[in-house]
């Protein structure tokens, strides 16, 4: 993974066409995951809720998102 992480992943999932067992030759991988901000950019709250790459095949959620985004309230 080349993508820059503020923090620890603490989940990581394989995601996309790959996880339904639909993929073909050409098919990339998608993952998307869970990560915790790091405590000196959680402390000063100066971290990103999301992080993604260029291509959009790796995207993860601070925890606090996650957790909103679970709850149902958008």
């Amino acid at each position: 993974m080349d993508l820059q992480i503020p923090g620890h992943a603490i989940q990581n999932s394989l995601a996309g066409i790959h996880a339904y067992g639909l993929n073909t030759a050409s098919s990339d991988e998608d993952f998307r995951g869970v990560f915790v901000a790091d405590k000196h950019l959680f402390y000063n709250n100066d971290f990103p809720a999301e992080v993604r790459d260029a291509s959009n095949n790796q995207s993860y959620f601070e925890l606090g998102k996650f957790a909103h985004l679970l709850s149902g309230f958008y």
